[in-house]
This record gives structure tokens, C-alpha cells and sequence, in this order.
């Protein structure tokens, strides 16, 4: 049995075992497309899915925006709070944050490995959230650089 199967079979066990259907439905889903040789669709998944997916993230962020559930009058109020400065602070590192561990990933495609296995062990024992890559690819990336600067 090829050891992609193998990976994909262990993934979509511990999938149910933590009862997340994220895991088991992309497990699933690349298991598929593996088993009918879609190979071109694998490719255009390796080359394009993490911004297929922050654009399915932002669309899903953005509905309330454009469904009418949040008004103009709403948003403006909600600054005059110091959470939503906070918010405004958090979105801008997190895009920048992210956006190092994304060129990284480009970089080093290997050490996605590493970060799967700590999102997953994330999403299994501490209720994360299986976003957990992008922002791993990013500390790690922060992590490096000071690693870098102090002991190089």
C-alpha cells in the first residue's frame, strides 16, 4: 500500500477519533482524488489551495458585512471601544504574521510536515481550529528569525 494512503488512512482515524469533521472530510477528499488519479487537480490544490481557502475564509468573514446583519452605523459605533482597536491591531499582525509563514512555506515546503503534525495534535487535544498551519508557518517563520538573530 503506497504511504500517501497509509498518511491519509492515519489522518482520517484520528479525524474521528476527535470527532473532527474537518480532518475526516479533507482526508476523505484527498483520498478520492488520489484513488481516480486526479493528479492535475492535486497539482492545482499544491499550487493554489491555501488561496482558494483564505478566499473562501474572507468571503465567509465578509457576509454579515453585505447580508445587512452588521450596519455601517454598528461598525463605526464598535471603534469607540478598545476591543475593536485591539481587533484592528490583531488583524493587521496576523496578515503580516501569516503572510511570512506563507513565503516561508513557499520556501521550504517541507516544513509543512511539522506543522500539520502540530495543528493536528492541536485540533485533537486542545479544540483547535484547523487553520492552524497558515499562523503555524508564520511563528515559525518569527521563531527563526530570532533563533537566527541571537545564535547566529
Amino acid at each position: 500500500m503506497n504511504t500517501s494512503y497509509i498518511f491519509l488512512l492515519i489522518i482520517f482515524s484520528i479525524g474521528l477519533l476527535s470527532k473532527s469533521d474537518l480532518l475526516v472530510l479533507a482526508s476523505i477528499v484527498l483520498f478520492i482524488l488520489k484513488l481516480i488519479r486526479f493528479d492535475n487537480f492535486l497539482v492545482i490544490l499544491d499550487n493554489f489551495g491555501i488561496k482558494i481557502g483564505l478566499l473562501f475564509l474572507l468571503l465567509s468573514v465578509m457576509v454579515p458585512l453585505v447580508d445587512g446583519s452588521i450596519s455601517l452605523v454598528e461598525i463605526i459605533k464598535s471603534y469607540k471601544s478598545i476591543i475593536a482597536v485591539f481587533a484592528l491591531v490583531s488583524g493587521l499582525l496576523a496578515t503580516k504574521v501569516v503572510g511570512m509563514g506563507i513565503i516561508l512555506l513557499e520556501r521550504e515546503p517541507e516544513l509543512i510536515v511539522g506543522m500539520l503534525l502540530g495543528s493536528i495534535i492541536g485540533i485533537v487535544f486542545f479544540n483547535g481550529v484547523p487553520t492552524g498551519p497558515l499562523l503555524a508557518a508564520g511563528l515559525t517563520a518569527i521563531f527563526y528569525q530570532l533563533y537566527s538573530l541571537l545564535f547566529n
